[in-house]
């Protein structure tokens, strides 16, 4: 468990964000927070992909307060991000 976990994920989450932000537009010109986002937009993907994307909220909030996070949550952030097509 290091920092760099947290810089990979916190870049993960960011283009996570992006990426939802672009297929939704809608989301866009409510100006939403990323907890808000997800909710609104999570319902349109598969359950899997879904719980993933509502344990990334978690993971998001633990990266900016600076807590170091596990090798298991970055996975899933890459994971998901994977399932996106984001990277």
């Amino acid at each position: 468990m290091n920092h760099r976990q947290n810089q990979t994920a916190f870049t993960l989450i960011n283009k996570i964000q992006n990426h939802l932000l672009k297929k939704h537009k809608s989301c866009k010109e409510l100006d939403l927070s990323y907890s808000d986002l997800i909710y609104y937009v999570s319902s349109s993907y598969p359950e899997e992909l879904e719980k993933t994307l509502h344990q990334s909220i978690s993971i998001r909030n633990r990266v900016f307060r600076s807590v170091l996070i596990s090798y298991k949550e970055l996975q899933a952030v890459r994971d998901l991000a994977q399932s996106l097509k984001v990277i």
